[in-house]
């Protein structure tokens, strides 16, 4: 643990899955609670966003949240994850060089099916907006002096140099909100679908909050899986060995002639692409510093006072290293082999839908709600991209560096289909693919 002075607060830095798993999990009843950040939660959020709401104004969305992924949404998300799929690999063969473009379509088709029960048809623009908004959000967070020092967010607005800036940007979230909403609420979606019958018939809160928390479920369960993605590409370009042989156990199952597309019947023959899984989420976490929870009352663990109003922040990126044998190095088969540092026995299970790194997606009550589908997704595009393409350095990079919020290509990557085998497979099996809209 590493304990910070930030303006009026105090942080600490939970820096281990044990700290995280005996501060965050275990005592999640008084470590829970988000503290009001004025900037990110009130001007750019307008108070609205889940993410970073109080127990009090959360708890009724994320029973919402809850309800759909693990209910109506989780019924049929391994299909909508296989059809979804067809329309990244045939995308990937038409327009390469938007790789990133792709993988956002791919992850927002699969939840736009599921709040709507219909398919995507937005055009890049739209989803380039949408993806803008949750980049800024997330990068909003802590940017500014005014959520060390809240107080000062109560001076007259005149006084507020900074209000402008930060105002703008959500008035910009809130536009590309409403214009997504607007089409959530048409007569083409159907009654039965979630938004209609859970969003707009049986909950009590404003149309606003509506949005909010409809817009939300959205962006986080497509955002998340699209840098997962990129960090996926940037191993096969930094570590070629471990995704050939990721290759060679498809090929065992699939036919190394372009036989057929991996699926989700395979993940339990797949013990070391569900490696790949979880170490490409260890090796470089999607969100490395994740957003503080605030004590509520004094805590005290193993000789440590933690007075109430104490800040914890779990330091993904300490977290997913700490206790690895070569962390920086990317080696799924440390989940597979004792020799490799396991640390228990729950690393070993090969079973994607079990213990997969759950502190990727959190810990304690504000964990993520569909981490296990999530998972699922991940192991269905990463099987098929590595057992359809190649992919290749197409000028210098930097492993370290994801640049998941750079506007672009992120980082440069030559991809090629694996043989004409392959292509034709694709364009055989993409005549399937209605999810994936243009």
């Amino acid at each position: 643990m590493t304990t910070l002075s930030m303006g009026t607060r105090t942080w600490v830095l939970l820096n281990s899955q044990r700290a995280l798993n005996e501060i965050i999990a275990k005592r999640a009843k008084i470590t829970h609670e988000r503290p009001y950040f004025p900037v990110a939660g009130g001007l750019v959020s307008k108070d609205y966003r889940l993410f970073l709401q109080k127990t009090e104004q959360w708890r009724e969305g994320r029973r919402l949240l809850h309800q759909l992924m693990t209910g109506e949404g989780s019924k049929f998300h391994s299909s909508l994850a296989e059809e979804s799929s067809l329309g990244l690999l045939e995308t990937y063969l038409d327009e390469p060089n938007a790789w990133y473009a792709h993988n956002y379509r791919f992850a927002i088709s699969i939840m736009y099916r599921i709040v709507t029960n219909t398919s995507l048809r937005k055009t890049r623009g739209e989803l380039e907006d949408l993806q803008r908004v949750t980049s800024t959000f997330l990068t909003s967070i802590n940017s500014s002096f005014v959520d060390f020092y809240p107080q000062i967010s109560f001076l007259p607005k005149c006084l507020q140099f900074w209000r402008t800036r930060w105002e703008s940007m959500g008035n910009f979230h809130y536009r590309v909100f409403r214009h997504w909403w607007s089409e959530l609420k048409g007569a083409q979606i159907p009654e039965s679908s979630f938004v209609r019958k859970t969003m707009l018939g049986e909950y009590k809160g404003s149309d606003d909050q509506a949005m909010y928390i409809t817009l939300f479920i959205l962006t986080a369960g497509s955002d998340n899986p699209r840098m997962t993605l990129n960090g996926f590409i940037m191993a096969c370009l930094a570590w070629p060995e471990p995704i050939r042989r990721m290759r060679l156990e498809l090929d065992s199952l699939c036919g190394a002639d372009a036989y057929r597309l991996p699926c989700m019947d395979d993940l339990a023959s797949a013990p070391y692409s569900s490696a790949v899984v979880k170490e490409v989420l260890r090796w470089r976490p999607t969100v490395p510093l994740i957003p503080q929870r605030v004590l509520v009352e004094d805590l005290e663990f193993e000789g440590y006072k933690f007075p109430r109003g104490t800040e914890f922040l779990v330091n993904t990126i300490a977290v997913c290293a700490n206790g690895f044998h070569k962390a920086d190095s990317f080696k799924p088969e440390r989940w597979l082999d004792d020799k490799e540092g396991k640390q228990d026995d729950s690393r070993s299970n090969s079973r994607i839908e079990q213990n997969l790194w759950q502190f990727a997606f959190n810990a304690g009550r504000r964990s993520c709600v569909g981490y296990k589908l999530a998972q699922k997704e991940l192991f269905i595009a990463f099987s098929r991209l590595a057992y359809c393409f190649d992919f290749s350095p197409a000028g210098e990079f930097n492993d370290k560096e994801l640049n998941a919020f750079v506007p672009g290509q992120p980082f440069p990557v030559r991809i090629t289909a694996r043989s004409p085998a392959h292509e034709r497979l694709i364009r055989t099996e993409a005549v399937k693919c209605d999810i994936w809209g243009s």
